[in-house]
C-alpha cells in the first residue's frame, strides 16, 4: 500500500501543478491557438501574488482616457493623459477611410501600457482580496493603501463602475464581463463563442511613437456580427480585462503601408460599429471625427487589446458571403 501511495502522490502533484499553471491551462482548452502577448503579459509570475500598489503600472494608460471620455465625464486624469488624448483620437476613422488606397493618419503605438498581473490562485494573499465591486471600493483602497483623493482611486472607481454599468454599445443582450483571472476570461469567451477552434488575436506592437501617415493596402473581413468578443485592459492594482460583444460590429484585418521612409507594411485590426444611434454623444470617437451618434464608426486596436473570433465564421455560410460582399464594397 505504501508503495502505491509513493507512486500516486507524485502523479497528483504533477496534475495539480499543471492545473494551476496558466500556460498549461490555456493549452488544454485552446491547443491550436497561440497565446497572444496581451494575455501572457498578464499571467502571474512563478505563482507569486503580483498585485501592485505602484500606480505607475496601471494608472497612466490609453484605456483610462477612453473610459473617461465615455459617459460624458470629460475627465483627463492627469497631464500625461491630456497629452496623449490626441493620439488616441487618431485611432478612429470612418468606414470609407478603410477603402483600399485611402490615406490615413494614425498613432498605433500604445502610449502607456498597463503592466499588472492576474492574482495567483496559489498565493494565500489572493484569498484576502476584497470583492471586485464598486460597493467595496473603500475596502479595496484600504487594502492597497491608496488615498481616496488620489488619481489612482479615480481610476479604480472608474474601472469598477465601467465593469458594472450596462453599456449601450453592447445592444439589447449587453454581453459584458470583467475578468480578473485567466479562468474567468476563458469561461466568459467560451460561453459566448465556444472554445473549439476559437482564435485569439492581438495587433503587434507598433514601432512609430508619433502620428504617422499610412496607405490602406487591403481590408479583409476577420469576424462578423455576433462572431467576436473584444477585451480591453482596465486600470486596477491587478489585471482586469473588460470583455464585451458589441452589437452590429465587425472586425477587419487591415494591411497598412507606412508612407514615411521605406514603404513598410503593418498588420492591424480595425473594428467597425455599424449601429451607434444609442451611444453617448460624448463617446471619444464621435468627438475625434466630429460626428453624431448614428454614424458608423471604426477604430484600430492596440497591442493590449484582444479580439476573439468564433470558428463558425470561417464556414462558407450565407453570413460569411455577406460579410465578404461588404468588404468588397468597402474596397
Amino acid at each position: 500500500m505504501a508503495a502505491v501511495l509513493l507512486l500516486i502522490i507524485p502523479f497528483l502533484t504533477i496534475v495539480l501543478c499543471n492545473a494551476a499553471d496558466p500556460s498549461t491551462y490555456w493549452q488544454e482548452l485552446l491547443p491550436n491557438t497561440a497565446m497572444p502577448a496581451a494575455v501572457s503579459k498578464a499571467l502571474p509570475v512563478h505563482y507569486n501574488y503580483t498585485t501592485t500598489t505602484n500606480t505607475k503600472y496601471w494608472e497612466d494608460s490609453d484605456e483610462v482616457v477612453i473610459q473617461s471620455y465615455e459617459g460624458g465625464s470629460g475627465h483627463c486624469h492627469n497631464d500625461k493623459a491630456r497629452k496623449i488624448s490626441s493620439f488616441l483620437k487618431s485611432r478612429f476613422v470612418l468606414q470609407n477611410n478603410l477603402k483600399v488606397g485611402s490615406q490615413i493618419t494614425l498613432q498605433l503605438k500604445t502610449m502607456a501600457e498597463i503592466n499588472t498581473k492576474f492574482p495567483s490562485p496559489n498565493h494565500d494573499e489572493s484569498l484576502l482580496l476584497p470583492p471586485f465591486s464598486s460597493q467595496n471600493l473603500v475596502q479595496n483602497l484600504l487594502h492597497f493603501n491608496i488615498s481616496s483623493n488620489s488619481e489612482a482611486a479615480y481610476v479604480m472607481n472608474l474601472t469598477l463602475h465601467k465593469c458594472e454599468e450596462k453599456n449601450p454599445i453592447n445592444g439589447k443582450l449587453k454581453y459584458q464581463f470583467c475578468a480578473t483571472s485567466l479562468k474567468d476570461l476563458l469561461s466568459f469567451v467560451g460561453e459566448k463563442l465556444g472554445l473549439k477552434g476559437l482564435k485569439a488575436v492581438s495587433p503587434p506592437s507598433a514601432s512609430a511613437d508619433s502620428l504617422s501617415r499610412y496607405r490602406v493596402v487591403s481590408a479583409k473581413p476577420l469576424a462578423a456580427e455576433g462572431k467576436l468578443i473584444l477585451c480591453h485592459r482596465y486600470g486596477f492594482p491587478y489585471a482586469v480585462f473588460y470583455c464585451h460583444q458589441p452589437a452590429a460590429t465587425r472586425a477587419f484585418s487591415v494591411l497598412l503601408a507606412a508612407q514615411k521612409g521605406r514603404d513598410q507594411l503593418l498588420d492591424t485590426i480595425a473594428i467597425c460599429h455599424d449601429e451607434t444611434s444609442t451611444w453617448s454623444p460624448d463617446y471619444i470617437g464621435f468627438k475625434a471625427l466630429r460626428v453624431q451618434p448614428g454614424t458608423p464608426i471604426c477604430h484600430f486596436l492596440h497591442s493590449q487589446d484582444l479580439l476573439w473570433v468564433s470558428p463558425l465564421y470561417k464556414s462558407k455560410s450565407k453570413e460569411s458571403r455577406k460579410s465578404n460582399s461588404c468588404a468588397k464594397k468597402q474596397g
